[in-house]
This record gives structure tokens, C-alpha cells and sequence, in this order.
């Protein structure tokens, strides 16, 4: 079990686990009371007090820019002969950044731990480092389902909502990790490269297959003009304009002359 401090310092929480024999890997804030073999103490009092060799560098998981690699630092702590089960053990689990912060110093994070004696350190750093997927997820489910998107009043109506949201999501993720990838898809514009074109060979002929060069095609001729038809000649005339109209011929005279 991993969490954040909102519940690594909830004490009734931590019991809860222990009675339950459920190994909790908890993040508590650095002002939080730690029970130490002399009275109690703060994680960040207890964190200052650890030699450098106790320090080592550890992946917590991979990342999206690949390992993220962190110093830890393990420290052992009492038991609770009430609450803790036999056979397990308490430890404060710290760690610290590589890099300094804008104040030119690490940040540290701080755990607290309690699972059956035997468990490794790299372990304990490893469900540390789970939490970063868990959140993830939430703010995932958050932007795409609106898993907080809710106004309820009572806890089955909670419940339900928190249910159905987290059912679309797993739909969504399973989804996703299924689904071809892009670049697993053909492009819609070569779907058809390697398909043989009536008259060509196959792909088992010797020669190579070379891709044809696009013709231009021939400008289209203008439209034709539509023929208008001559007016139709009037077989019938005037004598004047026959007269006018027709040359004189040799046996034509003027009756004048």
C-alpha cells in the first residue's frame, strides 16, 4: 500500500493497516512525529542525523525522460507492540534530489514504512515509486472521465459515481493498449503501392517495378459556337426592286430609247 500524506499522517489509518497485515509504504510531511528509540522526533530532525555512506542512489521507476534516480536513506524504527504484527518491522524512508531547488538545496521526501522483516530496501523504493503511476491515473481519470466531477451527499451516490468513472477509464486505457499504433497503420496515400495494376507484372518478375510519371493531359478544345441559320430567301419580289436588283441584259432596253 503507498499513499500520499494526506494519509501517511493519519495514525488510525496506519493501525488500520498494521491490524490488517498490510505492508504501507506512506509519505509524511517533514514535521511529522517519528517514534524513535529515545522519546519521539521529526523525519527531517532523524533525515539530518544520517551519515553520508548511509545514502544511495536508487531508481524509483522509469520515467518519461527514463530512469528517475534519487539518494535513500533507510532508518530503522520500534515497533508498536499493540498494533504492529509479529515478525514485521517500522522504517523511515527518506529521499533525496539529486538537484538542488531554487534555495540551492535538495528536496528531501519522507515515508514511513512497515512490512515483514526480510523486505529489501529496493523494495521499499520501489512502491515509493509506484505512487507517481497512481497519480497519474487519477489525474487522467480526472481530465478524461471527470472522475471529480461530482456534487453528491451521500456515499452510494459517491460510490457510484467513483465506480462508473472508474469503468470508463479502464475501458479508454485497455482501449488505447490495444488499438494499432500510427505508425503501425498504412498511410491512406500508399494503401494501394504495392497493389498490381491490370497489364503489369507481379511482384515476383525479375525486372523492377517503376513508378510511372504523371501525364499532362492535352488542353480540352474550346466549346463550339452554335451555328445560326441564314434567313430564308423570299421567293417573291417587288418589281421595283427586280428592277434594281437585276443586271440589264442584252435584250433589255430602256423603252425611252
Amino acid at each position: 500500500m503507498t499513499a500520499d500524506e494526506a494519509y501517511g499522517k493519519d495514525h488510525k489509518f496506519r493501525t488500520w493497516l498494521e491490524t490488517r497485515r498490510i505492508s504501507y509504504v506512506l509519505a509524511v510531511a517533514c514535521n511529522q512525529t517519528i517514534p524513535a528509540t529515545a522519546g519521539t522526533s521529526r523525519a527531517d530532525v532523524l533525515a539530518a542525523q544520517a551519515p553520508e555512506d548511509a545514502w544511495k542512489r536508487r531508481s524509483c521507476g522509469d520515467g518519461a525522460k527514463g530512469p528517475r534516480l534519487f539518494d535513500w536513506a533507510v532508518a530503522s524504527l520500534p515497533i508498536d507492540q499493540d498494533t504492529t504484527p509479529p515478525g514485521w518491522a517500522r522504517w523511515l524512508l527518506v529521499r533525496r534530489s539529486l538537484t538542488p531547488n531554487s534555495k540551492g538545496e535538495p528536496e528531501l521526501a519522507y515515508y514511513l514504512c512497515c512490512a515483514p522483516t526480510g523486505t529489501t530496501d529496493d523494495e521499499l523504493i520501489r512502491v515509493a515509486g509506484a505512487r507517481w503511476a497512481i497519480e497519474e491515473c487519477f489525474q487522467t481519470a480526472k481530465t478524461e472521465v471527470g472522475l471529480d466531477h461530482y456534487q453528491v451527499r451521500r456515499y452510494d451516490a459517491w460510490y457510484r459515481h467513483i465506480t462508473l468513472a472508474m469503468l470508463a477509464h479502464t475501458y479508454l486505457a485497455v482501449t488505447a493498449a490495444i488499438a494499432p499504433k500510427p505508425w503501425q497503420r498504412p498511410h491512406p496515400t500508399h494503401a494501394g503501392r504495392n497493389q498490381a495494376s491490370p497489364g503489369t507484372p507481379d511482384h515476383h518478375h525479375p525486372h523492377p517495378r517503376h513508378d510511372l510519371g504523371l501525364v499532362p493531359l492535352a488542353p480540352t478544345p474550346p466549346t463550339p459556337r452554335p451555328t445560326s441559320p441564314l434567313p430564308a430567301q423570299t421567293h417573291q419580289r417587288s418589281q421595283s426592286a427586280a428592277g434594281v436588283l437585276r443586271p440589264a441584259g442584252r435584250g433589255d432596253r430602256d423603252p425611252a430609247t
